[in-house]
């Protein structure tokens, strides 16, 4: 899958700023605003918004991500995914329009959604 590849291979710039809506993550500082207000992060759940910035509206599958998060692979991998989603989903609470979005056994994407904010 192209994604895996463009994932892996060209990361942003280090100076770089990756935005979706009123979400906005500076690859240098390895710090993340919603609405103009920091975020604080831990390093999976920054990666984690790092790919899914660089796909936007597109779903990025389950082992796509665990591959770039988690190369050294292990057990549990899907389920460590599913916490840093959640806890991520948590800090982005006040983001719009953008939200991840959950495919069924497919995987994750940061998509716009329909209407005003939930």
């Amino acid at each position: 899958m192209t994604t895996t590849i463009l994932l892996k291979d060209t990361p942003p710039e280090q100076g770089s700023i990756l935005s979706a809506g009123n979400i906005r993550a500076s690859m240098a500082l390895y710090q993340a605003w919603v609405g103009g207000k920091q975020v604080d992060l831990t390093y999976k759940e920054f990666e984690l918004l790092r790919l899914l910035l660089s796909s936007p509206d597109r779903i990025l599958s389950y082992d796509d991500l665990v591959d770039v998060l988690w190369p050294e692979g292990g057990s549990g991998v899907r389920r460590r995914l599913g916490v840093v989603v959640c806890r991520l989903r948590a800090k982005l609470a006040g983001s719009w329009p953008y939200r991840i979005q959950t495919v069924r056994h497919r995987g994750y994407g940061l998509t716009a959604t329909g209407g005003g904010e939930e």
